[in-house]
This record gives structure tokens, sequence and C-alpha cells, in this order.
């Protein structure tokens, strides 16, 4: 909800618009959503990752897998954790990211960041997907309902889907001059991934 508030507010002041076609203040004030929606989006992540590694925990009672949902957990708080912080902390000051006027002010490689995030991002999804299989595989089910129950996990291959085409639009967003016009696609495609996630 939180990540739409932000995608909008972008539009507002100048989303879907050429840069050159921007007030200065225009182009702050959307680069400042812009900035909260990348850590909103990786916080929104890591809280529906551990849902779903919760919902494992409470279907699924085999130690190894019980296991393998705890080493998960840790990963995925981990990345979160490391998510939040790069993507709070990509310029110093923090407001270098949204006002390039700032003297001696610096940023990361967004584009190697972003990658670097959204590759680990892409194999904690497919990690996800596969780490119940072994325990369903296991069930005391007439096979046409263990199959039932496998395709039903799997649909969570929809969210891996979401995750590679939204790394696509990353490279667009950062490598663009024109931050505002090119940022639809990933707006689009993140927020796709965070509701797909969800579901």
């Amino acid at each position: 909800m939180l990540l739409t508030i932000l995608i909008g507010d972008q539009v507002h002041y100048g989303m879907g618009r050429h840069f050159a076609t921007l007030s200065t203040e225009e182009f702050i004030k959307s680069l400042k959503p812009f900035w909260v929606s990348v850590w909103i989006y990786y916080l929104a992540l890591t809280f529906t990752k551990i849902s779903i590694l919760i919902q494992y925990w409470r279907l699924l009672v085999y130690r190894k897998t019980r296991i393998a949902i705890w080493i998960a957990g840790g990963i995925v708080i981990a990345y979160g954790i490391a998510t939040m912080f790069d993507s709070i902390f990509i310029c110093h000051p923090v407001q270098f990211f949204w006002d390039q006027t700032i003297e001696a002010g610096t940023c990361l490689n967004k584009e190697a960041v972003w990658f670097a995030n959204a590759g680990l991002n892409i194999a904690i999804d497919i990690g996800i997907v596969i780490l119940p299989m072994p325990a369903v595989r296991s069930l005391g089910l007439p096979r046409k309902q263990k199959i039932g129950v496998m395709l039903l996990f799997a649909l969570g291959g929809f969210v891996c889907i979401a995750s590679i085409v939204r790394l696509t639009t990353l490279q667009v967003i950062a490598t663009s001059h024109d931050i505002t016009w090119d940022n639809p696609g990933a707006a689009t495609w993140s927020k796709l991934h965070c509701r797909a996630v969800s579901l």
C-alpha cells in the first residue's frame, strides 16, 4: 500500500515525464519518494518472505525442513537489513540522491548495488519456492493430491519471473540520464513483484 502511494507521489511530481520538462522543485519532489520507495520495497519483501516462511513452519513439521526454514529465515533477515541500509545510504550525504547540487556529494554505483540486490533476491525467491517440495513429496497423500499441492507451491514461480523481468528494468533506471522518464517500468515491476510475493 505504501509503495503504491509513493509511486503515485512520483507520478504527481513528474515520473513519466522528461526531466527537461520539470522544474528543479518538481524533480526533487519526484526523487524523494523514489528514494523512500526503494527501501520500502526491500522492507516489504523481507516481511512478506518471513511471513511465507512462518506459514511453511506451521504446515511442514519435518525436522530437516524446519532447519531449512530457520536457515532461509536467517538469510532473508540478513538480506533485508543489508538492502535497507544500502538503499538508505546509497548516497552521501543521503540528500544527494535527490539533490545533485550538493557539493562533494557521492553515490555508490547504483547499477552494481541494485543488480546485486536483485540477483540475491531472485536466488532467495527460487529457494523459497523449492524449499517445501521435498517435504510435500514425503507426505502420505495420493499421487494426484501430492502433485496438486506441489503445483500450488510452484505458483510461487511467478514471483521469480516477476523478479527477472524487474531486473531488466533496473538496468534502464540505474544508467538513466532521464530518470523521471525511464522510471515507470522499474516502478511498475517493483510493485508487481511485491504484489506477487504477497499472494
